[in-house]
């Protein structure tokens, strides 16, 4: 049996990486690194690789809207799609930075009022928006679009303005947006939402944009089992049996039967690498470390699995290293810290 961990946000950005790394540990993610030897390097980043994993093609964007619709219960047919997500835009200085719902809670009545609205003002132009789960939005469109978008992923914690929509069709996108904004900016439901000391949903993020693309199961590379509770990975449930995550690897262990490679997908990392909080995102490294990477490298001398794979991205980029049973002893590839693995 493979095991594969894939966790991203594991790699900093390149200018808070030293801010992020300083006094950071998880040895036995080090350990792994060191004796799986040569790192594979991975040129895109996490949206992109799930897309890449599964034969799909890059439209203007990575197609995450149709996909993640379908796997929300939707029936995203021929239409063009674009993720259209709830965010609160908080003005900073002379910029206005994005929280996506990590750091807000909604729920379907407030997220069914607000698409409600959104559908009334822009219905006559012929878009359509729906809201099958309070934090994933989506828009059809009546024809395919130039557009290209940032992910939210991406935008998230940041100043959206270089961030915001680039192609033939992006003017015309930026005004949907800040029209958006407006409607919402006085909607009952950010009344309320301020009243009672919450976050508005004063805004849409617009990004994933596509049309449905086949997806290509029969890829001998493919895990067939899927464990995660990251939306993203969960919207390839469709390609994979998909299993929420448990607790640690000792609670996966007892769940595991057969001989089945598996999918492990942790993204704990991702909101504190998005909102820079450097200590936080250390404490999820060490946590990780200790629950899952530490139990899996035992695991493996044991027997249990016969290979321990991990991949880990940044915002465009990545690496994965693998490594078995005999690996664990070849000491003379040395030894490294994490912090140091990490940044290069």
């Amino acid at each position: 049996m493979h095991c594969h961990l894939v966790i991203p946000a594991l790699l900093p950005s390149p200018d808070s990486a030293e801010e992020f790394l300083a006094g950071a540990e998880a040895p036995a993610l080090a350990r792994l690194i060191t004796r799986a030897g040569a790192m594979q390097s991975i040129a895109d980043g996490y949206e992109a690789w799930w897309c890449q994993r599964h034969g799909i093609v890059k439209q203007h964007d990575w197609p995450l809207a149709p996909i993640s619709f379908a796997a929300d219960g939707g029936a995203p047919g021929n239409a063009y799609w674009l993720r259209a997500d709830p965010v609160h835009l908080q003005v900073s200085r002379d910029q206005l930075v994005l929280a996506d719902s990590s750091r807000f809670a909604i729920n379907g009545a407030e997220a069914s009022e607000l698409v409600r609205a959104l559908n009334a003002h822009f219905g006559r132009d012929g878009l359509s928006f729906h809201a099958p789960h309070p934090t994933r939005w989506y828009l059809r469109l009546p024809a395919t679009v130039d557009l290209r978008c940032t992910p939210l992923a991406e935008a998230a914690g940041k100043n959206i303005d270089p961030l915001l929509p680039s192609g033939a069709d992006a003017g015309r996108f930026r005004s949907l947006s800040n029209e958006a904004q407006m409607l919402l900016h006085s909607h009952p439901v950010n009344d309320a939402r301020e009243a009672a000391g919450e976050m508005p949903v004063n805004s849409i993020w617009l990004w994933g944009g596509g049309t449905m693309p086949l997806l290509h199961l029969a890829q001998p590379t493919l895990a067939s089992t899927l464990w995660t509770s990251d939306p993203v990975a969960r919207a390839f449930g469709l390609a994979h049996p998909c299993i929420e995550l448990p607790a640690d690897a000792p609670a996966w262990l007892s769940q595991m039967r057969g001989t089945h490679d598996h999918l492990i997908v942790i993204h704990t990392l991702r909101t504190p690498s998005q909102y820079g909080s450097a200590a936080a995102w250390r404490a999820a490294l060490a946590a990780i470390d200790r629950d899952w990477i530490a139990p899996l490298v035992i695991a493996l001398q044991t027997g249990r699995i016969q290979q321990l794979k991990i991949t880990g991205f940044g915002n465009d980029k990545g690496f994965s290293a693998a490594i078995v049973r005999r690996n664990l002893w070849k000491f003379w590839r040395g030894k490294g810290s994490v912090a140091s693995l990490l940044e290069h």
